[in-house]
């Protein structure tokens, strides 16, 4: 999860001239690193001291994807890798197990946007000079 939250963090922040971008990155890191292992042995703890019925907070984690997911949409506008997710996420629900679908279509998502980005920089005619007529 802390990946997640990193990697929006520093993909949709325009940062201005005068920062460091290599350091921005590495401060943000580091403090999102540093939270997330606080707050997660704070919650251990709390959590073996405090009891409290959850049911009804089940929506959080989908809520804060969707959250990241159209801040990342606005930021590149572009929905052809949304629609894709999607499209691989509903496909993988109806033809794959529920246990499994959320790692199989994250993985499959992953793999075609790879191959899609591998397909556009490495490009055989792009890379071949033109033959002049002899």
């Amino acid at each position: 999860m802390e990946r997640v939250e990193t990697y929006s963090l520093l993909t949709s922040t325009r940062l201005p001239k005068w920062v460091d971008p290599a350091e921005f990155q590495f401060k943000v890191t580091l403090f999102n690193q540093i939270y997330w292992v606080i707050g997660c042995t704070l919650g251990a703890w709390l959590g073996g001291q405090i009891t409290f019925s959850t049911a009804g907070i089940e929506f959080v984690l989908p809520a804060l994807f969707m959250v990241l997911a159209i801040e990342q949409y606005k930021n590149l506008n572009k929905p052809a890798p949304f629609i894709l997710a999607l499209a691989i996420g509903v496909l993988t629900l109806l033809f794959i197990s529920r246990d499994q679908m959320l790692l199989i279509s994250i993985l499959l998502s992953m793999s075609v946007l790879l191959m899609i980005h591998a397909g556009k920089r490495w490009n055989p005619q792009a890379t071949s000079s033109p033959s002049s007529p002899s």
